[in-house]
C-alpha cells in the first residue's frame, strides 16, 4: 500500500526539525536571543542560516529605504 501522506510526513518532520522562522526573525531584529540548542543547530543547519541572511537583507533594505 501506498503511504499517500509520506510526502507530508516527510515535510513536517523537516520542518520541526529546523528553527522556527518568526524565532529567527525576533533574532535578526534583536527582540529574542538564541538557546545554545538554537547556537548549536545553526552551526550545522545551512537552510537555518540562509533564513537569517534573507532577513538580515530584508532587514538592510528596509533601513534604506527608511533613510
Amino acid at each position: 500500500m501506498v503511504d499517500l501522506f509520506s510526502p507530508w510526513r516527510r515535510a513536517q518532520q523537516m520542518k520541526s526539525d529546523h528553527i522556527d522562522n518568526r524565532r529567527l526573525f525576533e533574532v535578526v531584529n534583536e527582540t529574542a536571543i538564541l538557546e545554545p540548542t538554537e547556537v548549536e543547530h545553526l552551526s550545522t543547519c545551512e537552510e537555518c542560516l540562509e533564513m537569517i541572511r534573507v532577513l538580515i537583507r530584508q532587514n538592510l533594505s528596509k533601513s534604506a529605504e527608511a533613510s
